[in-house]
């Protein structure tokens, strides 16, 4: 009887060492299902964030292209239109609309790709990425809106420039003199002539005398200095203009001397005599 009481406590033993061992053999597999759905869980999230990093990052990129090229498109027409080249300036129109419709169509295409990984990203169940995709979207939208109008407002400076009046280049007449003088030498009368001849033809226009000289310094007792010295040669062209050749004093606005702040070439050997001159500046 004794013995059969330790056999029915040994069989209750193993029947529940059994039972313990099932059970946690449950838990252990419960516990990794949880741990794989929380693992795939993590994993469309992470792929639903990059989806909408990416569409950001492109619709960055084609807003910070499409405002360059435009830039450079307005910039160069605006130029073409002020040197009122009509060719030229077709050509540049021609060009810039065909970048902007480059620009555009990056804009879109990036716009597309955009919303197709915003559909993406919102089948992941993080609300924050479905609006972080949504906005990259819109950027690309607005990056393509962006290029339009400006597009249009470089057409319309394009043209209000074609209104503007055409710069003119001044006329200039320049004689020479030699080192510290102020007598006029046969080659600056000659030159002096076709100066008056342009004055008289275009009256109205502004009429600039200026004196210049090397950077020698003046060793005279007429002439002080380099400044005396370019005042002087000024005022010997606007006599002989006035006295000599008819030229009205009124045309005249302006006679000055501005020393060797002006050179022409550099006060060097030979080049030096460039830089001893006066210079009659007609300015329709």
């Amino acid at each position: 009887m004794k013995k059969m009481s330790w056999l029915v406590v040994g069989i209750n033993l193993l029947l529940i060492v059994g039972l313990l061992g099932c059970g946690n053999a449950k838990r252990d597999e419960v516990e990794k299902q949880l741990a794989d759905l929380k693992a795939d869980s993590d994993q469309k999230a992470q792929l639903a964030q990059d989806a909408a990093s990416k569409a950001s990052e492109k619709a960055d990129a084609v807003l910070a292209t499409a405002r360059t090229e435009i830039a450079t498109a307005k910039a160069e027409t605006i130029v073409v239109a002020e040197e009122k080249d009509t060719v030229t300036l077709t050509s540049a129109n021609s060009n810039m609309e065909a970048g902007d419709a480059v620009v555009k169509s990056a804009a879109e295409k990036a716009a597309e790709s955009a919303l197709a990984d915003a559909k993406t990203a919102a089948m992941a169940e993080d609300v924050k990425v479905k609006e972080a995709a949504k906005e990259a979207a819109g950027k690309a939208m607005s990056a393509a809106e962006e290029a339009d109008r400006n597009a249009a407002n470089a057409a319309k400076e394009a043209e209000l420039a074609k209104l503007l009046p055409e710069p003119k280049e001044p006329i200039v007449f320049s004689v020479y003199f030699n080192l510290g003088q102020t007598k006029l030498k046969k080659a600056g009368l000659a030159e002096l002539e076709k100066a008056a001849e342009a004055i008289k033809a275009n009256a109205g226009a502004t009429v600039k005398i200026e004196g210049h000289t090397d950077n020698i310094p003046v060793i005279s007792s007429q002439h002080k200095n380099n400044w005396g010295l370019s005042q002087a040669r000024a005022k010997a062209v606007e006599k002989h203009l006035v006295d000599k050749l008819g030229v009205s004093a009124e045309a005249i606005s302006e006679t000055i001397g501005v020393a060797f702040y002006k050179p022409v070439a550099a006060n060097v050997g030979a080049d030096q005599v460039k830089n001893r001159r006066v210079d009659v500046i007609i300015m329709k």
